[in-house]
């Protein structure tokens, strides 16, 4: 029994140690295991907070956002309301010039925009003939040769002149009146006459009108031949254009 003593004391001894040793390790391992645990709360509540914090400086950007929409929608509104203050002004100003310009333009009453002018010789003759019969009567035959020189007159009543503005086209439509000729004569002071005069058929004055008449007539439609009123109408065009060319504005487009 004696010699059993010291081993059995060497076992509880060891037993002692192992017991020791397994409460160090389980203390540690139970240590391990609370930090562990708690790393993870801690690093859920980092996220946490950063998520909490990214919102809450998102929220307040979106706030001050709004706050900056609100004001510059506000400058923009009342920038518009000055802009939309100036175009009526502004079109008012055009409203008023504009009538000023056709109210002058319609005081010229008849205005001459084309003087298509002519120079001509003709030679006119005249031979009796039997009262009955029809014949030409030998030997009674007269010439008047004329030399001359005339004007041609083209232009509007100014009266029938209309006109409309449009602000969205930023236009003025210019309605044109009719071109009408207002004057075609022979220049008498140019005018140069050679008769050969016959004693049975004397030249009578009235026949000579009658021959300027035919000569106006013929002259005018050389004239219109030659595009007067499409001239006339172009040289309008110019001069109603030189008018409203003080707004600048607004483009000038016409119509009949």
């Amino acid at each position: 029994m004696k010699n059993n003593l010291p081993k059995v004391y060497e076992e509880v001894k060891r037993e002692d140690v192992i017991i020791e040793e397994e409460k160090k390790a389980n203390k540690g391992n139970a240590l391990i295991a609370w930090f562990r645990h708690n790393i993870k709360k801690s690093i859920y509540c980092v996220i946490l907070l950063l998520l909490v914090g990214v919102s809450a400086v998102l929220l307040f950007q979106n706030k001050m956002s709004d706050k900056e929409i609100r004001k510059l929608e506000k400058k923009v509104e009342a920038q518009k309301s000055k802009l939309d203050a100036a175009e009526k002004k502004r079109y008012e100003r055009i409203e008023i010039e504009t009538e000023q310009i056709m109210k002058k333009l319609s005081e010229a009453s008849n205005l001459t925009t084309y003087i298509y002018e002519y120079t001509n010789k003709t030679t006119e003759s005249s031979t009796r003939m039997l009262p009955v019969l029809g014949w030409d009567i030998l030997g009674t035959t007269n010439s008047v040769t004329i030399q001359y020189s005339g004007v041609i007159n083209v232009g509007y009543d100014m009266n029938e002149i209309d006109y409309a503005i449009s602000e969205k086209d930023a236009a003025i439509y210019v309605t044109l009146p009719k071109a009408e000729v207002f004057d075609n004569y022979i220049k008498f002071d140019d005018l140069k006459c050679i008769c050969d005069n016959n004693i049975l058929n004397p030249i009578r004055t009235d026949s000579v009108m009658e021959y300027f008449e035919e000569i106006e007539q013929e002259e005018l439609a050389n004239a219109k031949a030659d595009e007067i009123f499409d001239k006339a109408d172009g040289q309008l065009k110019e001069i109603v254009k030189g008018y409203l060319g003080v707004i600048p504005e607004y483009e000038v487009r016409f119509s009949r």
